[in-house]
């Protein structure tokens, strides 16, 4: 790869938009099939919402993957030799100077509850900064997946503040820069595939070895 490349990132690709359609696409499909199922076999309610669920389930499921490549986030990581920037529609919301220094953190934490994230995966994130602005990439790892990162190493595990309490005054000043970070990252970070995580930080440790390796 030729180092004048600049490589996009589509992120988010199961954004807010997608999983309002499928909420929608399941609620009305439920309800639909379970008004017709339960005319058809009015003698069995239970049976009629179990198939309307599991016909709903499958709706949602159709919809959200034939969306999914024709609605895209709008939001793209870009890397260039000068410039880390995170756009959205092409205008920028974060952009770095990658010819400057800029801090990097790398953690970790583990999910606790099932939900669009399964119990027990962990939140990886790459939090990339320069003076006031913070670039957050991150990614979702089954614990398999986790054990064969490259970086693993690297990774922070990201602590409850109770669990900080009584570390050393290092340990605990990277924990309170970690969930300053993690806000960041909750609010406005950019999730990627684990592919695309992986991929990012090998290429950014390829071009910048100087603040990458620091």
């Amino acid at each position: 790869m030729s180092g004048r490349d600049v490589v996009r990132y589509p992120v988010d690709a199961e954004h807010g938009g997608l999983r309002a359609v499928g909420c929608s696409v399941l609620v009305v499909a439920l309800g639909v099939g379970y008004a017709i199922l339960n005319s058809l076999i009015p003698d069995a309610p239970l049976l009629a919402f179990v198939v309307a669920l599991l016909l709903a389930g499958l709706l949602s499921s159709l919809a959200d993957r034939w969306l999914r490549p024709r609605w895209p986030s709008g939001r793209v990581l870009e890397v260039s030799d000068e410039r880390l920037s995170l756009l959205n529609r092409d205008r920028p919301e974060v952009s770095l100077d990658a010819e400057g220094h800029i801090n990097v953190a790398l953690w970790d934490f583990i999910v606790a509850r099932n939900g669009r994230v399964r119990k027990g995966w962990h939140v990886v994130s790459l939090g990339l900064e320069q003076d006031d602005e913070l670039l957050v990439a991150y990614t979702f790892a089954s614990p398999e997946d986790f054990d064969k990162l490259p970086f693993k190493s690297r990774v922070v595990r990201l602590l409850r503040p109770k669990e900080a309490e009584g570390g050393d005054m290092r340990s605990a000043g990277v924990q309170r820069r970690l969930l300053v970070a993690e806000q960041w990252r909750s609010e406005r970070g950019a999730e990627l595939t684990l592919e695309q995580f992986t991929a990012l930080y090998a290429l950014l440790a390829e071009r910048f070895p100087r603040w990458m390796r620091s």
